[in-house]
């Protein structure tokens, strides 16, 4: 996901440097596993770039409690 922020990015400060992009994404396995599934959000603008991942946002809320 890093280089496709990146990308991104790029695209936004070459062609459209006033607006943003944001998505989502998923990750699945085929076989039951632990932490194969999960996923995350990003938002890209010209001048940064903000992701999480579903995993890093639980561990970071779980350790609030």
């Amino acid at each position: 996901m890093d280089a496709v922020c990146a990308f991104i990015q790029h695209l936004l400060r070459k062609f459209d440097p006033a607006d943003h992009i944001t998505f989502e994404w998923s990750n699945d396995c085929s076989k039951p596993r632990v932490d194969a599934c999960g996923g995350g959000v990003a938002l890209v603008s010209a001048r940064k770039i903000k992701s999480v991942t579903t995993g890093a946002w639980l561990h970071r809320e779980v350790a609030k409690l």
